[in-house]
């Protein structure tokens, strides 16, 4: 693949930005890439706004602020592990809980994991998740003021919660 700036060189950084739904790739070679700046500090601020999701570039004294983040533990700063991807140890989850938590819902929209379950899974495991499915759907019944519905689902979530007991 050719290098979208020159048109010269083979494409070897691909770099994708989804925004507002529309995806944007950018195909360059090495050259076009550090002209353009995405290489060193500014590829890291261009790199933690899109990830954070921010329209805005970080001003440089939020760059400062987070590459002054350090674990008390281990030492690990946020430039390294934003490089790494791997946290030091267990006090990097007080030190940098915040930014993880905005990854988290960057990648997977919730800081709250909801996986598949396995086929043979314990039961009360698929009662408690049809229960959450559940209480979703009866708060957008009362949205709606579909009582009758609503009442039906709650009725539905108090049987599944006596199997619970």
């Amino acid at each position: 693949m050719e290098c979208q700036e020159c048109g010269k060189r083979t494409a070897t950084i691909h770099l994708a930005k989804i925004k507002n739904g529309n995806k944007e790739e950018v195909h360059l070679c090495e050259v076009c890439a550090a002209q353009k700046g995405y290489f060193g500090s500014q590829m890291l601020e261009g790199f933690i706004s899109s990830f954070l999701n921010m329209d805005q570039p970080l001003k440089d004294t939020e760059l400062n602020s987070l590459s002054d983040l350090k674990c008390n533990l281990c030492g690990l700063t946020y430039n390294e592990l934003s490089q790494a991807g791997r946290l030091g140890c267990s006090e990097c989850y007080k030190t940098f809980g915040e930014q993880i938590e905005l990854m988290l819902r960057r990648i997977q929209g919730s800081a709250v994991h909801s996986g598949k379950i396995a086929l043979r899974a314990d039961e009360k495991i698929k009662i408690r998740r049809k229960i959450q499915t559940l209480r979703k759907e009866l708060e957008k019944k009362v949205k709606e003021e579909a009582y009758e519905e609503a009442a039906s689902l709650r009725d539905e979530i108090k049987e599944l919660e006596k199997k619970l007991d």
